[in-house]
């Protein structure tokens, strides 16, 4: 299984970590399976001003259901919550054992998650399902 990234998306990251990069920022993916691979089709940010910090990253769940809502349903049920995203400030693109908790936790809802880590130069991907954790490779393609 690899996950699969457009451009676009990868530019979208990149904006986001150049103009909040002394912050962790994150959202949600949604995505959809195509064969054994995972596309990555919409990253969702929203973030609340008042709890950026330099060394956590707090999801802001004000307004992001019904964002994750109005796509999964444009898209007639194609796409579908698939995990979360977030960068790290500075190198590191290694999930922490934050990460590691928050994703078991949301495991006990979803069996199979992805975690996306942005950091100043690379992304990673992890697949997080019940007790096991597994590094993706990303495949970039063109829209």
């Amino acid at each position: 299984m690899k996950i699969l990234l457009s451009r676009t998306n990868i530019q979208f990251l990149n904006n986001l970590y150049a103009e909040y990069k002394d912050y962790e920022i994150g959202g949600v993916l949604l995505g959809k399976r195509i064969k054994e691979d995972m596309l990555i089709t919409n990253i969702i940010f929203n973030v609340d001003i008042e709890k950026l910090s330099r060394n956590k990253y707090t999801r802001n769940i004000l307004g992001m259901k019904d964002i994750m809502i109005d796509i999964i349903e444009k898209s007639n049920y194609e796409v579908d919550y698939i995990g979360e995203w977030h960068t790290h400030i500075g190198i590191s693109t290694m999930f922490s054992s934050i990460d590691r908790n928050a994703m078991t936790e949301l495991n006990e809802d979803f069996p199979e998650l992805v975690l996306l880590i942005k950091g100043k130069v690379d992304i990673s991907t992890f697949l997080f399902s019940h007790r096991n954790i597994k590094k993706l490779k990303i495949e970039v393609i063109d829209e």
